[in-house]
Protein backbone atom coordinates (compact mmCIF):
# COMPACT_ATOMS: atom_id res chain seq x y z
CA UNK A 1 0.00 0.00 0.00
CA UNK A 2 1.56 3.57 -1.32
CA UNK A 3 1.48 5.99 2.00
CA UNK A 4 1.71 9.57 1.05
CA UNK A 5 2.77 12.40 3.64
CA UNK A 6 0.76 15.93 3.18
CA UNK A 7 3.97 18.31 1.95
CA UNK A 8 1.43 21.60 1.81
CA UNK A 9 -1.53 23.12 0.49
CA UNK A 10 -1.89 25.06 -2.74
CA UNK A 11 -5.48 26.37 -3.11
CA UNK A 12 -7.70 23.70 -3.20
CA UNK A 13 -5.79 21.11 -3.19
CA UNK A 14 -2.78 19.18 -1.31
CA UNK A 15 0.44 18.45 -2.63
CA UNK A 16 1.23 14.65 -1.14
CA UNK A 17 4.42 12.92 -1.21
CA UNK A 18 5.36 9.30 -1.71
CA UNK A 19 8.19 9.41 0.08
CA UNK A 20 9.86 6.07 -0.78
CA UNK A 21 9.49 6.97 -4.88
CA UNK A 22 9.74 10.74 -4.09
CA UNK A 23 6.67 10.92 -6.07
CA UNK A 24 4.11 13.95 -5.99
CA UNK A 25 0.25 13.87 -6.09
CA UNK A 26 -2.37 16.32 -5.35
CA UNK A 27 -5.35 15.49 -3.69
CA UNK A 28 -8.55 17.60 -3.63
CA UNK A 29 -9.01 19.06 -0.05
CA UNK A 30 -12.17 17.45 -0.02
CA UNK A 31 -11.05 14.58 -0.41
CA UNK A 32 -9.21 14.24 2.45
CA UNK A 33 -10.23 13.26 6.22
CA UNK A 34 -11.72 15.96 8.70
CA UNK A 35 -8.76 17.20 10.48
CA UNK A 36 -5.95 15.91 7.67
CA UNK A 37 -2.78 18.83 7.98
CA UNK A 38 1.03 19.19 6.68
CA UNK A 39 3.09 16.43 8.29
CA UNK A 40 0.01 13.73 8.05
CA UNK A 41 0.77 10.61 6.46
CA UNK A 42 -1.97 9.40 4.31
CA UNK A 43 -3.25 5.99 2.52
CA UNK A 44 -5.91 5.07 -0.12
CA UNK A 45 -8.40 2.51 0.86
CA UNK A 46 -12.04 1.26 0.32
CA UNK A 47 -12.17 4.39 -2.20
CA UNK A 48 -11.33 7.27 0.23
CA UNK A 49 -8.43 8.67 2.20
CA UNK A 50 -7.44 7.79 5.39
CA UNK A 51 -4.55 9.15 8.05
CA UNK A 52 -2.17 6.58 9.75
CA UNK A 53 -2.01 8.08 12.53
CA UNK A 54 0.35 5.48 14.02
CA UNK A 55 3.22 6.11 11.04
CA UNK A 56 2.43 10.19 11.16
CA UNK A 57 3.61 9.91 14.55
CA UNK A 58 6.38 7.55 14.63
CA UNK A 59 7.42 9.74 11.85
CA UNK A 60 7.07 13.10 13.88
CA UNK A 61 9.52 11.46 16.22
CA UNK A 62 12.30 10.05 13.80
CA UNK A 63 12.10 14.09 12.78
CA UNK A 64 12.20 15.98 15.86
CA UNK A 65 15.24 13.07 16.77
CA UNK A 66 17.15 14.08 13.81
CA UNK A 67 16.13 17.95 14.56
CA UNK A 68 17.65 17.62 18.37
CA UNK A 69 20.84 16.28 16.71
CA UNK A 70 21.17 18.89 14.57
CA UNK A 71 20.53 21.64 17.66
CA UNK A 72 22.68 19.92 19.60
CA UNK A 73 25.51 20.00 17.01
CA UNK A 74 25.40 23.71 16.17
CA UNK A 75 25.46 24.34 19.85
CA UNK A 76 28.37 22.67 20.35
CA UNK A 77 30.33 25.29 17.63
Amino acid sequence: MTKYVIDRFEGSHAVCMDETLMHTRDVHRSELPRGAKIGDTLFYEENRWHIDAEHTAARAKRIQIMYDKIKQRSERK
